[in-house]
């Protein structure tokens, strides 16, 4: 409800995320003139078997939410109270985030694969589809043959995409005739959505061929020119077409988008659109990253001065995709990351147990640190695959945003430290941020309603500054001093120190507390491969931990003998404990 005297316009909102292990419903509202984080409610998540109704999870975690919160949201009916009423009951606007999904096929079918096809292949990446078919100009197979493939891999979406701007016409037409027999031989209530997102001047064409057979969607051209790629309108269709699709298939998710109408959307495109933001804002030479490390996928979005890389990494995650982190890694990257000796077998049957009883929680020190050693590899297998498509391998990020249950819930903050820093080993200078609240993908769907909530949310404080790191490259023997740090605080206080190859420090900047470094790298170290080794100077702020400076090196290399590698493992993480 609008405040009086307020400097704008104090609509509450409520968010809610489902996932595909938990369902949470957070709370947004004015305090003080601004927007703040209230409180939230979580409840398994309802939307496959047993229960195979996604709204029984949205009232559990809607009715945690109202005794966490002193508010009432539902009716006695357990209907969502919206707008909100004049005693203060209900809540003014609904968005809805979706991770528990199941994965769409996707045909794609154009033209040159190393233009419009990879074109509309990284695009897919970054939303839950799994390409299950591309048919290009390079692919000589008969139409028969073609056909036969597209049927049989059960497309839910068809991206039809090729020809610049008023470029290539007849290998179009050939195409459209492929997808135009393949839609008249399925049943209609198994065809595939069409996007065209080709040359426009055969948009009309496509819309007249195809409208009679299945649901069209018209958008701008993906490649107008060969140096030139606009995913922007396909990719907003292949979102919205991606809900529709899982709306049809999770009983229970309609009841609420019918309450929402059209503030749903998959999480991906939430946190890009976070991460986007962020990257207009801070220091354009360097990037944002953000991470969510979920039970059955692992998202990551970078953005350079606006310019977006999304990927989603799935199935992998911490719940049911646990277990394509053994295959991807095998044992052995795993069993790296372990602080003790525990048995091969016990390890992989936890992750096989994991799998198969995603809601599960480690009952021990044996299992957490199993799972914490399986979010190391999670996080690194997601940066490597998303980093191919990035300006540069290894960027500089500012700062680095990571939410997940693995990452929150831990005994210390240590833990979650580590795990970021050995997982996405950073490069630079940088501040981690923790999502304590998994807050992420419901800030940036709460922007398409209310842009305000997004940005006074995050200055709030709801989110967790770890600290900042100081990233070295460094090949230098373990112990030698290849760095020498002076500190300088605004009450004129000065600390000297120096940093030793293949240590973690951590230097003593209160959280909040604004300090200037200055940074004398010595014996071949660096901050970045591009940078200088001449005195350097800047500002940072500390955080939980201070300033962290990382001189382990990158890429990260750990002993070969087991308990060396142990004993190295237990120091650093000691040395962020103290």
């Amino acid at each position: 409800m609008a405040l009086p005297n307020s400097p704008i316009n104090a609509e509450s909102l409520l968010a809610i995320d489902i996932g595909s292990v938990h369902t949470r419903a957070m709370f947004f509202d004015v305090v003080d003139g601004s927007y703040h984080f209230i409180a939230s409610g979580q409840a398994l998540s309802t939307a496959f078997a047993p229960y195979n109704d996604a709204g029984l999870g949205i009232i559990n975690a809607i009715r945690e939410l109202e005794k966490r919160s002193s508010q009432i949201f539902l009716n006695p009916s357990s209907q969502l109270i919206v707008p909100c009423r004049t005693d203060g009951t209900g809540v003014d606007h609904v968005v809805t985030t979706l991770s528990a999904v199941r994965d769409l096929n996707l045909a794609v079918i154009g033209l040159v694969p190393e233009v419009s096809l990879q074109t509309a292949v990284d695009m897919a990446a970054g939303l839950y589809t799994r390409i299950c078919e591309i048919i290009g100009l390079n692919d000589f197979h008969s139409t028969e043959v073609k056909l036969d493939r597209l049927i049989r891999s059960e497309p839910d979406i068809v991206l039809f995409t090729g020809g610049t701007d008023r470029g290539a016409g007849r290998p179009i037409l050939r195409m459209l005739d492929l997808v135009s027999l393949m839609l008249k031989v399925l049943p209609r209530e198994v065809r595939p959505h069409v996007i065209y997102a080709g040359n426009p001047l055969l948009s009309k064409r496509v819309q007249e061929s195809l409208e009679n057979l299945t649901d069209v969607h018209v958008v701008t051209n993906l490649r107008p020119s060969m140096d030139v790629t606009d995913p922007g309108a396909a990719y907003q269709t292949l979102s919205r077409v991606t809900i529709q699709s899982q709306t049809r298939k999770l009983p229970g998710l309609s009841k609420i988008t019918r309450q929402v109408g059209s503030h749903i959307e998959p999480a991906p495109p939430a946190i890009n659109r976070i991460v986007n933001f962020l990257s207009k804002v801070y220091d354009p030479s360097r990037g944002v990253l953000g991470v969510d490390l979920g039970a059955s996928a692992v998202t990551v979005a970078a953005a350079f001065n606006g310019e977006s890389y999304l990927e989603v990494n799935r199935p992998l995650g911490m719940g049911a995709g646990i277990v394509a982190i053994l295959e991807k890694s095998q044992l052995k990257g795993i069993t790296r990351w372990l602080p003790e000796d525990i048995p091969d077998d016990v390890v992989r049957e936890y992750i096989w147990q994991k799998s198969r009883y995603p809601a599960s929680l480690p009952l021990n020190r044996e299992t957490t640190l199993i799972e914490q050693a399986c979010a190391r590899e999670a996080l690194a297998i997601a940066c490597e695959k998303a980093s191919r498509r990035w300006p540069q391998r290894r960027p500089q990020f500012e700062p680095i945003m990571v939410g997940g249950s693995i990452l929150s819930q831990t005994e210390n903050r240590a833990q979650s430290l580590m795990m970021v820093l050995d997982g996405l080993q950073p490069a630079g200078i940088t501040t981690v941020i923790l999502d304590p609240g998994s807050l992420i993908n419901a800030l940036g769907t709460a922007a398409r309603v209310n842009p305000i909530v997004p940005v006074q949310v995050l200055e709030s404080g709801a989110f967790i500054n770890l600290g900042s790191v100081i990233s070295l490259i460094t090949s230098a023997r373990p112990g030698t001093t290849v760095a020498s740090i002076n500190l300088e605080f605004e009450d004129g206080a000065r600390s000297l120190h120096e940093i030793q190859a293949g240590e973690l420090t951590v230097l003593p900047v209160r959280p909040g507390q604004h300090c200037v470094v200055n940074l004398v790298l010595m014996h071949g170290a660096r901050i970045d491969q591009s940078s200088s080794r001449r005195p350097k100077a800047f500002r940072i702020f500390g955080g939980s931990f201070g300033l962290v400076v990382d001189a382990r090196g990158r890429p990260l290399r750990l002993p070969s003998g087991a308990d060396a590698r142990r004993q190295l493992l237990n120091r650093w993480l000691a040395a962020l404990k103290e």
